[in-house]
């Protein structure tokens, strides 16, 4: 058999796709960022799940698990921050709907072809805590970017130390990292090494 007439290897034939959706996780990003940038917001982008959803997208191109899956695992925090964000707004953007579920389910997808590294709950709360730090640094505080200056609207009148929300915020969503990686686990992820995959 001439060797164009050769069948490519599983393996490639997987890495190709990987890297097809991947590039499907950053056309979901890149509409959104293009609305965000036409509205004039640059600094909404700076949201742990919209970091994330570019994340996942470069993970995904680069098959590098240990850029994936914590950036899915921020992804996956729009799962609750986003729907209370649109109730209490009633804003409903559709770029943010599309990024949203693209940043979730590609994240998903790729922890499944890629694996999880050891470690990626403890890296994706550390993640958290530099863009919160960063939102508080670079972003207007109309904004509250990340949470970073203010207690959410749903419970401004329940809280009113903004550190003490903060910080049991943060340990709410550390447990609930932890509890992800463990029920991932539990699903049959495989562990995934240093290297790209």
């Amino acid at each position: 058999m001439a060797p164009s007439d050769a069948v490519a290897p599983p393996r490639a034939g997987r890495d190709r796709a990987t890297v097809r959706i991947g590039a499907v996780a950053l056309a979901a990003w890149a509409f959104h960022a293009a609305d965000q940038l036409r509205q004039h917001h640059p600094e909404n982008l700076l949201w742990c799940c919209h970091v994330g959803g570019l994340g996942v997208a470069i993970g995904l191109i680069l098959r590098a698990p240990r850029v994936l899956a914590p950036a899915a695992f921020l992804s996956l925090l729009g799962v609750v921050m986003w729907p209370i964000d649109v109730i209490v707004t009633g804003d409903l953007e559709p770029s943010s709907a599309v990024a949203h579920v693209a940043g979730i389910a590609l994240g998903l997808a790729g922890i499944r072809r890629l694996g999880l590294p050891r470690g990626t709950w403890l890296r994706a709360g550390a993640t958290l805590f530099a863009l919160t730090v960063t939102a508080r640094l670079v972003t207007p505080p109309a904004e509250n970017v990340n949470l970073a200056f203010a207690v959410h609207p749903s419970l401004a009148g329940h809280v009113q130390s903004h550190g003490i929300y903060v910080a049991g915020v943060g340990a709410l969503v550390l447990m609930g990292f932890f509890a992800l990686d463990r029920a991932l686990r539990a699903t049959g992820v495989r562990t995934a090494g240093r290297h790209f995959h």
